[in-house]
């Protein structure tokens, strides 16, 4: 194992997260390199750091006094009487009782007039994407929607609903589910636009948890998978790119952007799912032509890892 594979390693020992045969080879590792030990040494320092941090859970004690000033805060809110109340009783200071009650009607009709108002101009202001041809699919494709939030479906949602906040003045709203089409092609641009990795990988993971049985992906969403599964920086971003594409019904494309993987990513768990997912694939001469095959034997001999070397060469002999 390289020297620079050791330092990739050194959080997961910390973590517990490594095998029995990785944890052997980076203590002996440790005891041979300088540089990882003090490194090592650093990270179990910060790592003891935070663990002592962590914020102390409140008591039940705490929780209760908690609760009890909730419901007095409650209690004081209904006690308080509302705003017609204290209308009422300002109009019965003023004036005699029988013309207080005429009053108070006139002030009633002109409080309906302004709030039907306000629920008027709030609805023309903000139009609903359902009734109203607001979003263009060709502006969308040209990257010129601004799309200025993203809310994912909650994990245990049973609609599965995404929300798209657009533009910034006089913003409007869209929802929908995977199975709209536009809702696909403004995944697709948020995710190419976005630098966040964390939105990426979160929105990669929304898609294979929330994609609906027959789901037909749009050429736009595929794409900016492959693209990041090839392109991006971000190990955790390839590999939520790669776990989504290998959901999507099996093309050429995706088939390519696995062997690209196989072939480039320096990253060994990425290299590991695309091998496995090829295996899974089972596609026999769809997928091993001659060119390809060519290429994996060339591949084995460079490859470092023990588990993408074997599973490679099961590939090539036609195994799942």
């Amino acid at each position: 194992m390289k020297h620079e594979k050791y330092k990739e390693l050194l959080e997961l020992n910390i973590l517990n997260e490594l095998t029995d045969k990785e944890q052997i080879e980076m203590e002996n590792h440790l005891l041979e390199c300088s540089e990882c030990s003090s490194e090592y040494s650093q990270l179990k320092k910060m790592y003891s750091v935070l663990t002592k941090e962590a914020p102390e859970l409140p008591t039940d004690n705490d929780l209760l006094n908690a609760r009890t000033r909730l419901f007095n805060s409650i209690n004081n809110e209904i006690e308080e009487p509302n705003f017609i109340e204290k209308l009422k009783k300002l109009l019965e200071s003023i004036f005699p009782k029988q013309y207080s009650i005429a009053f108070g009607g006139l002030t009633l009709i002109l409080v309906g007039f302004f709030v039907g108002y306000l629920i008027f101009n709030t609805s023309q202001s903000e139009p609903n994407l359902f009734t109203e041809n607001v979003i263009d699919l060709d502006k969308i494709d040209k990257g010129e929607v601004q799309i200025s939030k993203v809310n994912l479906p909650q994990i245990f949602s049973e609609k599965g609903e995404y929300e798209f906040k657009i533009g910034d003045e006089k913003p409007v709203i869209y929802k929908g589910t995977l199975n709209d089409e536009i809702v696909q092609k403004l995944l697709a641009a948020a995710f190419k636009e976005t630098d966040n990795p964390g939105f990426k990988i979160q929105t990669a993971k929304s898609i294979k948890e929330f994609m609906p049985k027959g789901f037909n992906p749009d050429a736009k969403i595929k794409e900016a998978f492959i693209h990041s599964l090839k392109t991006d920086e971000n190990p955790g971003v390839r590999k939520g790119a790669l776990q989504a594409l290998i959901n999507f019904p099996y093309d050429d494309k995706i088939r390519d952007a696995l062997l690209y993987t196989l072939d480039n990513d320096e990253n060994a768990s990425n290299r590991i799912d695309a091998i496995n997912a090829l295996l899974a694939m089972n596609l026999g001469s769809q997928l091993i032509n001659d060119s390809i095959k060519t290429k994996l034997e060339k591949d084995i001999t460079n490859e470092e890892n023990e588990v993408v070397k074997f599973r490679t060469a099961k590939l090539l002999l036609g195994g799942k």
